[in-house]
């Protein structure tokens, strides 16, 4: 198509015409390379009918003056809309079809208006929450296409982001609560719960409840509890934000952090509670660590709606955490510790921390994770929200991963 401005990985709603002068399908696309002069490709993805065919003369014929030629010259030439012409497409196209409304909710004007009329600290809030649910889908192996189509209700502030969510995955938090109400915990949350969702596949299900004491402008970051039902398993995520170091351009986390400190000593005292339960009791509870505990340092979370990119973060465990905090070499100029990618030498992406969470590689063994109960109490005493993720196997499984284990013949 004609080659067009804008980033190549922001999102484009795009109307096809599948019959001569009538648009048939929509979709949303993202601007490929230069494909000749003047040229460039467009993917496409997500192509949906729509009910209602809609002639162009229709379009034309409701829309006001001051847009007219702007959507007149798109339609015979394409390219890409002004951003108020595209809010007037927007507006008559819903107003012929309102089926579209919900293709398109994400894209509307007024949601970018409420988004932004929320203020630093709920939007900050906000992300912190979408970062841990993000990380719980990564976890679970399920499509985080649907955070996508986050939206804020207009007339009220959220309690959580799983409040913006489509009406497709949320759940009333209690109803959740109780199909788990053999999880250890959840009768202590349950007064605090604020949202809940359900996400799943052919093979999956991902619960997700959010739970918090403080209003969402008060709240200072959200920490994720991820149970794998298959293994009997769970680790705890907690987030700690990057700042950008002028001096040397990068971002780096500073030490020591007396609130670190006291978050550390709480999973040390948890941890010597989880070690008394003895660890794996047969080849198949083994783990490569049996600490759950795990901190990422990424850059300062900011809410972006539209991407469903992990903060490209570094994790620890609470092992290997302990040697950043007494390394020598990571002593800055004014005798503080700097953690950052210049320096920090060897640790987790996104990627391996997935593998290694998704195949219990990593996290409590069964006969620990009847002690998650304290860890919920204990990041509930906090300011900060409990994300709390409880993936299952289908029950249309017959068997689950470990029964195949166990009845596996020999090589």
């Amino acid at each position: 198509m004609p080659d067009f401005k804008g980033s190549r990985s922001a999102p484009i709603v795009v109307f096809i015409e599948g019959e001569e002068n009538k648009i048939t399908h929509m979709a949303f696309g993202t601007g490929g390379i230069r494909a000749g002069t003047d040229l460039r490709k467009l993917k496409l993805s997500d192509i949906r009918t729509i009910n209602r065919q809609i002639a162009f003369q229709e379009l034309l014929s409701r829309a006001s003056s001051r847009v007219h030629k702007h959507i007149a010259y798109v339609i015979e030439h394409g390219g890409i809309l002004p951003p108020k012409s595209f809010t007037s497409l927007y507006d008559l196209i819903v107003a012929i079809d309102p089926n579209v409304d919900g293709m398109l909710r994400r894209f509307s004007p007024r949601r970018s208006e409420t988004i932004q009329n929320l203020g630093e600290d709920k939007l900050a809030a906000l992300a912190s929450q979408k970062e841990a649910v993000n990380t719980a889908l990564q976890l679970a192996g399920i499509d985080r296409k649907p955070l996508l189509e986050w939206t804020p209700e207009t007339s009220n502030t959220p309690k959580s982001f799983l409040e913006g969510l489509p009406s497709a995955y949320l759940r009333e938090d209690q109803v959740i609560a109780n199909d788990l109400q053999s999880f250890p915990g959840l009768e202590f949350v349950r007064p605090l719960l604020t949202g809940g969702a359900t996400f799943e596949d052919e093979r999956i299900k991902l619960d997700v409840l959010l739970a918090n004491r403080l209003e969402l402008e008060k709240q200072t970051g959200a920490d994720l509890i991820y149970y794998n039902g298959t293994y009997n398993s769970f680790v705890l995520v907690q987030y700690k934000m990057m700042e950008k170091d002028t001096s040397e351009e990068d971002f780096i986390y500073r030490l020591p952090n007396t609130q670190l400190t006291e978050e550390i000593a709480r999973m040390d005292k948890m941890l010597e509670h989880i070690k008394k339960k003895g660890g794996a009791q047969n080849r198949h509870e083994y783990r490569l660590s049996g600490n759950p505990f795990f901190i990422k340092l990424c850059p300062r979370i900011t809410m972006e709606p539209d991407s469903i990119g992990l903060s490209p973060g570094m994790y620890f465990t609470l092992d290997h955490w302990r040697f950043l905090e007494r390394d020598e070499d990571l002593v800055g100029p004014k005798g503080g510790r700097r953690v950052g990618y210049f320096n920090v030498g060897r640790k987790i992406n996104n990627t391996d921390f997935a593998f290694l969470v998704k195949n219990a590689w990593v996290g409590s063994t069964p006969s620990e994770s009847a002690l998650i109960e304290e860890l919920v109490k204990e990041i509930m005493s906090t300011g900060k929200s409990l994300i709390l993720a409880v993936k299952t196997d289908k029950e249309e499984n017959e068997r689950s991963i470990m029964d195949e284990i166990n009845d596996s013949e020999p090589f």
